[in-house]
């Protein structure tokens, strides 16, 4: 049973929530009537306002201990840290509060320690977070992104231990529940660490920047929620470098995307590395409101740790309301994916495509069942005839009732056909060899590609039509490009006159530089197939006319995969010119 104390902290805790949103509303309205130049007076109200509200809530003094661990599976790597927590009094290795607490790895900036984030300690513990601050790789040459993302994974695992290990000062203090968080260099560790890791319920992320080995890739196998938040003004990491293809590649749902504006880069320590705020300096950006960046990034992180690691049910409809309300004069945010179903989905007519669902909850319930593999899992498989929307039922993995819906879109397949200039009868065409006949894909024109076959192979050509001059059962496969649904054709069969067969040098007489280039849309690599009599050169051109990437290719008959892991999501056109011909294809990417 709790105390009277911590009910009536607990009481000020679940009011402040209450409070905060209407705070927000006022900060808003006031906003709204001061001239732009009296903008500041909005924040600080805003940033005092905030305060307050925390101050109130506040239920825990921050104890202290600093331990260095042994990673025995890692040759004996030394792993150290300093453990805030919820105590009985403000000190080092004082008793812990009475109570369990969930957990936050957390891992600073490149030539930073976790000295510097006390900020985070501050905000966190008194609320009943245990934070943990790994201090390892914290030089400015030799540092290891893979190191220290090791390191963060090997401290959610061994807190876990540390819960059950009765020597231990936090045995059977520690919940089940452990959140990695971690700034810039530490952000872009986070992701390693957070990858295919089953042990960790959310990541946070702030300004998390690419590393080597990639984030950007790593992110593609994180599977648990998870919240990015940025700086507006970052000079550092700005948005596009890391953070934005991270947030893309994130498969885990749900997941959010928070840019504070007049927010940096080093605000979201405490400020006093003197590295970070050099670097930043250096590259002309402000330190300035650090005050008013805390608050914004603690109205984020609050709730949705709350509802992650604390199982508040309705904390999630807080950090929308909170951020993503026009009353939050801070921030923008992206929460379109905020959604337990995923996001919703288009197939082609005949063709199904998996749900994107939250996995990690339990007794799902889908209807209707028309078009599922399965009514009773996490990600079914739907391939219905017509555009449906799917409605969703489950407990999360916080123990919350759950309900979504996606809707998928079933688009049409194009009526792919092949027209003769000499008339068919029924499928064949008889020809002279010498003329041949006009072959035409249809339908025709823009907003369809093309691939052509001649008995059941691919012939590299990729063009409406051309004369065919030889003998074989032809097919074409059209693809509607705004929706890359496709079908192929009936065949048609051209038979060349054995008394005319002279001449014959020429199959299809399309083009000298053929190109086929799929997947469309593409995430992380086109494939191009292609056949040229010269080297090619190969540009990507963004829609302002920038070349993003260019490379030749060998003449011949080839095949190239193309990295495009490092372009921004977005619409490109694909331009190869083999010194007489140019060749143009609209790409999108992911």
């Amino acid at each position: 049973m709790l105390g009277k104390t911590a009910k009536k902290f607990k009481q000020i805790l679940d009011l402040s929530q209450k409070i905060v949103p209407l705070y927000l509303k006022i900060v808003h309205l006031l906003n709204t009537l001061i001239k732009s130049s009296m903008k500041q007076i909005v924040s600080v109200l805003f940033l005092l306002i905030f305060s307050t509200v925390l101050l109130f809530a506040q239920n825990y003094p921050i104890g202290n201990r600093s331990i260095t661990y042994t990673d025995a599976a890692r040759s004996n790597r030394s792993v150290a840290v300093v453990v805030q927590y919820p105590a009985t009094a403000a000190g080092t290795d004082v008793a812990f509060a009475a109570g369990t607490f969930p957990v936050v790895i957390f891992g600073h900036g490149f030539a930073m320690s976790g000295d510097n984030y006390d900020n985070i300690g501050q905000a966190l513990v008194p609320q009943g977070y245990v934070v943990v601050l790994v201090n390892t790789e914290t030089s400015l040459f030799g540092t290891s992104h893979g190191n220290f993302a090791g390191d963060l994974a090997f401290m959610a695992q061994k807190m876990q231990s540390e819960n059950s290990t009765s020597t231990s000062p936090f045995f059977q203090k520690l919940t089940n529940k452990t959140a990695i968080m971690g700034h810039s260099m530490g952000g872009g560790a986070t992701i390693l660490a957070a990858a295919n890791n089953t042990q960790i319920a959310t990541t946070v992320t702030l300004a998390p920047a690419e590393t080597d080995p990639s984030s950007i890739s790593a992110a593609l196998n994180t599977k648990v929620p998870s919240l990015v938040v940025v700086g507006e003004d970052d000079c550092v990491v700005p948005a596009a470098d890391g953070p934005t293809p991270i947030y893309n590649n994130f498969t885990g749902i749900p997941k959010a995307f928070v840019s504070i504006i007049n927010g940096n880069h080093c605000n979201f320590s405490d400020g006093s590395s003197f590295n970070c705020n050099f670097g930043e300096g250096s590259s002309g950006c402000s330190n300035s409101y650090i005050d008013q960046q805390h608050a914004a990034m603690n109205a984020a992180i609050f709730p949705w740790l709350n509802y992650w690691l604390k199982g508040n049910c309705t904390a999630l409809s807080t950090f929308v309301t909170t951020i993503g309300g026009a009353a939050y004069n801070q921030t923008q945010t992206k929460t379109s994916l905020l959604n337990f179903g995923g996001r919703d989905l288009a197939v082609c007519q005949g063709s199904g495509a998996q749900f994107e669902s939250y996995a990690g909850g339990s007794n799902y319930v889908w209807s209707p069942a028309t078009g599922l593999s399965a009514t009773n899992i996490a990600r079914p498989t739907a391939t219905p005839s017509a555009t449906t929307t799917y409605t969703v039922n489950f407990t999360n993995s916080n123990g919350c009732a759950v309900s979504d819906q996606v809707v998928v879109t079933v688009n049409a397949l194009p009526a792919a056909a092949i027209s003769s200039s000499v008339a068919p009868v029924g499928s064949t065409v008889t020809v002279c060899g010498t003329t041949g006949t006009q072959l035409q894909a249809q339908p025709s024109g823009n907003g369809y590609t093309y691939r052509w076959f001649k008995n059941g192979v691919f012939t590299g050509y990729t063009v409406t039509g051309g004369t065919v001059k030889k003998a074989g059962t032809y097919t074409v496969e059209v693809t509607r490009t705004s929706t890359g649904c496709k079908k192929m054709s009936a065949p048609l069969t051209i038979v060349v006159n054995p008394c005319k067969n002279e001449g014959e040098a020429s199959e299809l007489e399309f083009t000298t530089l053929v190109a086929e280039v799929y997947p469309i849309p593409a995430h992380n690599q086109l494939t191009i197939n292609y056949s040229s009599s010269s080297t090619v050169q190969l540009s990507i051109v963004d829609l302002l006319g920038r070349t993003v990437s260019m490379q030749q290719l060998p003449e011949g008959t080839q095949q190239s995969n193309l990295d495009i892991s490092q372009l921004s999501a977005g619409q490109y056109m694909l331009l190869m010119n083999n010194g007489t011909e140019i060749v143009s294809k609209n790409i999108v990417v992911q």
